[in-house]
């Protein structure tokens, strides 16, 4: 089995990464902090300190930071995400 992260919105196709390592997970969760800060711009209006210091980290390239960002406002609107399982 392959674990993939999917992402998609309402307004997008979805976009699917392997994250069947470790490296390939750490890639995928970049890719996906790219996109929610580049193309659909979710955190220009942060509010929680906690959120605000975590996304100037992320963007310093702290991966842990980024990761925990990206978890805690996976259930925000236009930022849902979750890891399966597939069949190779």
């Amino acid at each position: 089995m392959k674990k993939v992260l999917i992402y998609q919105n309402r307004k997008s196709d979805a976009y699917v990464w392997d994250v069947s390592t470790i490296e390939k997970e750490e890639k995928a969760f970049r890719s996906l902090f790219a996109i929610l800060d580049g193309a659909w711009r979710v955190y220009e209006d942060l509010d929680l300190p906690t959120h605000i210091r975590w996304y100037g980290e992320a963007k310093k390239g702290n991966y842990e930071c980024l990761l925990t960002l990206l978890e805690e406002r996976k259930d925000y609107e236009h930022e849902e995400w979750y890891i399966t399982e597939v069949k190779e």
